[in-house]
C-alpha cells in the first residue's frame, strides 16, 4: 500500500508530509498497511487518525520537561519495587516446587539456558543492581554497596529484600536534575553514561532483561508460574 504526500502529489513508501505520513486506506480500515508503512506506524504510539480515507500517523509529541521528571522517576521506583516484590514471590514458589520434590532449593543458582550464560542467582543480583542503579543515579546519590554473596535461596531472597527497602526509602527524592547524574558501571573501563541514558538505554531495559531472565528459568526448571505471578496485582477499573 503506497504511502501518499498530499501536499506534493507524490506517492511511496515512507513518505511524508509537515502533518504526519499521509497512508492511502480505505475509510474505517486501520489493518490494511504493507510492511514498510508498519514499521513506520511502530514508532507513532499515537496511532492513525482516519480522514477522508487517508490515515494519518500523527508525529510523536514529546510534552515539556519541566515537572516531568519527579512524576517519571517516582513511578519507576515504585514499579521496581512491585517487580521485585513478584520476583521473591516467585522465588518463595520456586523454595516450595522446591520442598514438594524433595531436592535442595539451591539446585536453582546454577540453572542455564546454555552454557555460557550467567546463572540464576546472578540473574537475581543483576536485576536488584540495575535497580538500585537507576534510582540512585537519577537522584544525584550513590548506590549502596550491598557486599552480598548469597549462597542459599534464604540469601538472595534478603537480597531482593534489602534492595527493596532501599528503592522504598528512594520514593520522594529529588529526582528533577536526574539526566545531570552519572553512573560508571564496572564493566565499561571507566566510562560512564548520564542519567538519562542510565535510566531509559542501560538501567530499565537491563532490570527487565534480568527479570524475565529469571521467569524463564525458574518455568524452564519446572517451578509452576504464569503470566500473573510476573505481572502482580493490576489496577483495574
Amino acid at each position: 500500500m503506497p504511502v501518499t504526500d498530499q501536499k506534493k502529489g507524490k506517492e511511496g513508501r515512507g513518505a511524508a508530509t509537515g502533518y504526519g505520513a499521509l497512508v492511502s486506506l480505505p475509510a474505517g480500515d486501520r489493518h490494511c498497511l504493507s510492511q514498510g508503512t508498519e514499521d513506520a506506524l511502530a514508532f507513532h504510539p499515537l496511532g492513525l487518525e482516519l480522514q477522508g480515507g487517508c490515515a494519518i500517523v500523527e508525529p510523536l509529541v514529546l510534552l515539556p520537561s519541566t515537572n516531568r521528571e519527579c512524576i517519571m522517576n517516582r513511578d519507576i521506583a515504585a514499579q521496581f519495587i512491585k517487580m521485585l516484590t513478584n520476583l521473591d514471590q516467585c522465588l518463595a514458589k520456586a523454595e516450595a516446587h522446591a520442598e514438594a520434590k524433595k531436592f535442595n532449593v539451591e539446585n536453582f543458582f546454577n540453572e542455564r539456558l546454555i552454557v555460557d550464560m550467567l546463572p540464576l542467582s546472578k540473574q537475581v543480583l543483576i536485576c536488584c543492581d540495575s535497580a538500585r542503579a537507576v534510582v540512585a543515579t537519577a537522584s544525584l546519590s550513590e548506590p549502596p554497596v550491598l557486599g552480598d554473596d548469597p549462597k542459599t535461596m534464604a540469601d538472595l531472597r534478603a537480597h531482593v529484600a534489602k534492595t527493596i527497602a532501599y528503592l522504598q526509602g528512594k520514593l520522594e527524592a529529588d529526582f528533577s536534575q536526574y539526566a545531570s547524574g552519572h553512573y560508571y558501571p564496572y564493566w565499561a573501563g571507566g566510562k560512564g553514561m548520564d542519567g538519562h541514558s542510565c535510566v531509559h538505554e542501560y538501567g530499565i531495559p537491563n532490570f527487565y532483561f534480568h527479570l524475565t531472565m529469571t521467569y524463564a528459568l525458574l518455568r524452564q526448571a519446572g517451578v509452576d508460574l504464569g503470566k500473573r505471578d510476573y505481572l502482580g496485582g493490576l489496577n483495574l477499573q
